[in-house]
């Protein structure tokens, strides 16, 4: 098991960017898990990104099964500068995919900056928990799967705490793979004080979507241009506008 702390002790503690550090890390999980899996944990702390996160530099064009990506409550990784596009980029290069995945991510805070928060791409047969994505003036949470190839995002278990105060808060963008984002059981419990809370569009169909309270999101509750998915809505005060 690789802790993460191990390589950005000295940058969580003095604020500065752990990017570097955290490319080590998954650098050194990849070395020794090959493509059949391994575990890195990440302790509770603030963990600030000036630098975009790219996956992409250890997950490479190959197929991965069976990795765990485990967060301990209080976990937070803090977008620390403007104009990151995303914070994070967790996804397989491509031609490469990440399968049977454990991803269990702490919080998503853009409060210090302007820019996106986190996009997956190539993922699949996975389970993946956001506790809380808040506060980007982009979108919180893209699930994308356009350009050429793609392998898709499908078949996913994905819960998220909050999506509260992003100009989108969950964007699923599948335009040109022939996957696209379908196939996925999403549960959502707070969606609030987004400009959009869900958005989906092109090939991001077939998706069950269970939602506990969708409120006070001014343009739109959720946006479903896509069409075919299926909505479970316990509270909204919202509109709800699907093809």
């Amino acid at each position: 098991m690789i802790n993460a702390l191990d390589y950005v002790s000295g940058a969580v503690a003095n604020g500065t960017d752990c990017r570097p550090g955290l490319d080590q890390a998954l650098l050194a999980l990849v070395a020794q898990g090959g493509v059949m899996g391994g575990t890195i944990y990440f302790p509770a702390g603030v963990y600030r990104l000036f630098t975009p996160w790219d996956w992409r530099l250890a997950f490479t064009a190959q197929d991965y099964y069976h990795y765990e990506i485990r967060c301990e409550q209080g976990c937070i990784f803090q977008s620390a500068v403007s104009g990151l596009a995303p914070a994070i980029y967790l996804a397989a290069a491509e031609g490469g995919a990440l399968n049977f995945f454990d991803i269990k991510l702490g919080g998503l805070d853009g409060s210090l900056a302007i820019g996106d928060g986190i996009i997956f791409r190539n993922l699949s047969d996975s389970f993946l928990k956001i506790g809380k994505a808040t506060s980007y003036n982009g979108t919180a949470v893209c699930f994308d799967t356009t350009g050429t190839p793609s392998r898709g995002i499908y078949n996913n278990l994905i819960e998220i705490g909050a999506l509260l105060n992003n100009a989108i808060g969950l964007l699923g963008r599948g335009q040109i793979s022939p996957h696209g984002f379908q196939g996925n059981c999403v549960r959502i419990g707070h969606v609030r004080a987004n400009m959009i809370g869900i958005e989906l569009r092109g090939q991001s169909t077939s998706n069950q979507i269970t939602v506990a309270s969708l409120e006070a999101n001014p343009t739109r509750g959720i946006l479903d241009s896509a069409g075919y998915n299926e909505y479970e809505i316990n509270f909204r005060s919202d509109t709800i506008q699907t093809r």
